[in-house]
């Protein structure tokens, strides 16, 4: 049975609710930092361990268009790393891309920020 990729699965519709999905490592400060984010924002995402699944950065590069971790995927579309979702976040277009009213805005608390 083949298996279904993040940008597959967020390519179903589903018009209610955003799809997300995160490439990460259990050892990637960037990857929790993305984790605290999406967790203060209220919403829920799948997330994928590229190194429990045995993908490579060259099969993550193939998949997302990203070598490094976290990769972040909504609905079927990549986004890049940490600092991108921080980035849509602080300027507010987050809020439309995850189809969400009540998102915290961009002045309210977030987590430290860094490059990905």
């Amino acid at each position: 049975m083949k298996r279904e990729t993040a940008l597959e699965m967020g390519r179903r519709k589903d018009d209610s609710v955003a799809r997300i999905s995160m490439y990460m490592t259990n050892w990637c400060p960037y990857c929790q930092q993305a984790k605290a984010l999406l967790r203060s924002l209220g919403v829920q995402w799948n997330e994928i361990n590229i190194e429990l699944e045995g993908l490579s950065r060259v099969d993550l590069a193939n998949l997302t268009g990203g070598h490094s971790v976290p990769q972040i995927v909504i609905n079927g579309k990549s986004l890049g790393g940490y600092s991108d979702l921080y980035a849509l976040h602080q300027s507010g277009a987050l809020r439309e891309l995850l189809q969400l009213d009540s998102l915290a805005s961009p002045e309210d608390e977030t987590p430290a920020h860094g490059r990905s």
